[in-house]
């Protein structure tokens, strides 16, 4: 029988919403527990999905789960990520991983000397529009992409854009690493959790990139 790892999600804001219906409908995972120093927003969670609240991440740490989903401000993703991963706790975290590179390479030090997985939810790479490009690629004359462009609407806030560029550098990468060789098998976990990404959209965070279409003309 496949496990059924128990989820621990810290900020009951506006995004966790999704989470929580991302996670109810992946039968191999489990919302146990839910985190806000807000207590209101701890424990509306809390009544909405019938998992247990908190008001300490400390406490939720120390309790029965095996993954935290962070769902806080950006500037607290690696400090939460790193006190899960302390805890030996696998960690999701929504995008960005941080606001600047010491901290994001900290969290992943730290993940890999807990020998915990780290997963950065990137959902732009399962919509329609970046499949279809992808599977258009093999039919191109050439083995690069010819154009690609992407647009950041101007935002005031610099976390905001630092969001929005965050989805477009993903959607290069995922666009330009070779794909994985076939027989090639990916861990129990890291499947389960790709799973969850696919059903995992959000829509709060940024605009999606916009992709000429001249790319995948035929």
């Amino acid at each position: 029988m496949q496990k059924k790892y128990k989820i621990g999600l810290i900020g009951c804001g506006r995004i966790s919403l999704n989470h929580f219906d991302a996670i109810k409908n992946t039968p191999e995972l489990e919302l146990v527990a839910v985190c806000d120093s807000r207590k209101d927003h701890a424990d509306k969670a809390a009544k909405d999905t019938g998992a247990k609240a908190y008001y300490d991440y400390d406490k939720m740490l120390a309790s029965d789960i095996d993954v935290v989903t962070i769902c806080t401000p950006s500037g607290l993703h690696p400090v939460h990520g790193i006190q899960a991963a302390k805890a030996g706790k696998h960690v999701i975290t929504e995008k960005p991983m941080g606001v600047d590179l010491k901290s994001v390479d900290k969290l992943i030090a730290e993940c890999k000397k807990n020998k915990v997985q780290l997963f950065v939810v990137k959902q732009n790479r399962l919509n329609a529009t970046m499949q279809l490009l992808k599977k258009s690629l093999p039919k191109l004359r050439h083995s690069t992409i010819p154009f690609y462009d992407a647009r950041i609407i101007k935002d005031s806030q610099e976390i905001s854009i630092l969001k929005k560029a965050s989805k477009i550098i993903d959607d290069m990468y995922e666009l330009c690493t070779k794909k994985i060789k076939k027989g090639q098998k990916e861990s129990e976990l890291q499947s389960i959790l790709m799973s969850y990404a696919m059903k995992h959209e959000m829509f709060a965070t940024g605009y999606k990139s916009t992709l000429n279409p001249l790319i995948i003309a035929g």
